[in-house]
């Protein structure tokens, strides 16, 4: 649970979440930035490298993503990323799906390489196999509709979530030296 704003979003909502919460991770990176509630679950996959190893790695998560959600009888699935959603969808059981898509997938898509070609067609076949896509954005469930031929009833936008009580205790702290002079003119936030 380190890093990006995905991992923040999935730190929020473990520790706001009732009931049993397993959290599992690809990558060994055991440096943990954000909190979280749950059982964290390693993978422990290999680093990819070459397009065989990246492969290898995919089907290493399969097996182990469709292993743990038997043993653990896993009711509901939220995942975060391309990654590991798609990973989620083709392990799919009985449980409940809902995946999150925090990036313009038409943008990420514009080189022209294999992946940029196959990755677009796989989506637009497995997105719509979910019970719910969570989007940031009303222009990401737009991008989604209309790129990539996702079911509107599919979508929902949640905006993200903020943690007011960090909020309010970090205003009433200083600021750096360094930093002051930012509010010596109208400010736009």
């Amino acid at each position: 649970m380190n890093k990006g704003g995905a991992e923040r979003v999935a730190s929020l909502l473990s520790m706001n979440l009732k009931g049993k919460i397993y959290i599992s991770i690809f990558d060994n990176d055991n440096e943990k930035l954000y909190p979280y509630k749950g059982k964290l679950l390693c993978l422990k996959l290999p680093r990819r490298l070459s397009y065989w190893g990246k492969f290898l790695r995919f089907c290493l998560a399969n097996q182990k993503i469709k292993q743990l959600k038997k043993r653990l009888k896993i009711e509901t699935v939220i995942s975060f990323s391309e990654y590991p959603n798609i990973i989620n969808i083709l392990t799919k059981r009985n449980e409940k799906l809902i995946i999150n898509v925090r990036t313009f997938l038409s943008s990420v898509f514009k080189q022209k390489r294999f992946k940029d070609f196959i990755l677009p067609t796989i989506l637009k076949l497995l997105y719509n196999r979910v019970d719910i896509i969570v989007v940031p954005t009303k222009g990401i469930a737009w991008d989604l509709i209309n790129n990539f031929g996702i079911k509107q009833k599919k979508i929902k936008v949640i905006y993200n979530p903020f943690d007011l009580a960090t909020i309010y205790k970090l205003a009433k702290e200083n600021l750096e030296s360094n930093w002051g002079g930012i509010f010596n003119s109208p400010v736009i936030t």
